[in-house]
């Protein structure tokens, strides 16, 4: 469910992939593309010691692609996503019940998408390492 536009930035240094936009080119975040594809406003922070993250709603089955860059290079994050009912229970300090529809670690510069059901759900970004300090940039489509 993600798009093949993918405009990342890492602290300045990664730069836009999508560097050949028509001047006047408008950004096309949160909007709807042809073929159904959404794509979310691009987040820039630095993940804080116990992680961060967003919640997200689909109103129907889709793909989610994440697509992200963390600065330093080589910093590794686990990127989580974890449905409504497992991260309340997380957040109420609980165990979370299932696997979560998405676990991998990430360093660097990519995409992964994970298919999804309609509902909601959370994309967590931690440290799988103990803390740690990084930057990161990252953008959800869904299609």
């Amino acid at each position: 469910m993600m798009s093949k536009i993918v405009s990342l930035c890492a602290a300045g240094v990664l730069g836009t992939l999508l560097s050949f936009a028509p001047a006047g080119a408008q950004s096309v975040d949160g909007m709807s593309l042809n073929g159904g594809t959404v794509i979310y406003p691009t987040q820039s922070l630095t993940v804080p010691t116990n992680g961060g993250g967003s919640s997200l709603h689909l109103p129907s089955q889709g793909t989610l692609q994440l697509d992200y860059s963390i600065q330093p290079y080589g910093t590794a994050l686990l990127l989580m996503v974890v449905t409504g009912a497992q991260y309340q229970a997380i957040a109420a300090g609980e165990q979370a019940t299932g696997l979560p529809p998405m676990r991998i670690v990430v360093t660097g510069f990519g995409s992964q998408s994970v298919n999804l059901a309609p509902g909601d759900y959370y994309v967590a970004w931690l440290y799988p390492n103990g803390p740690a300090s990084a930057q990161l940039t990252w953008r959800a489509s869904v299609r």
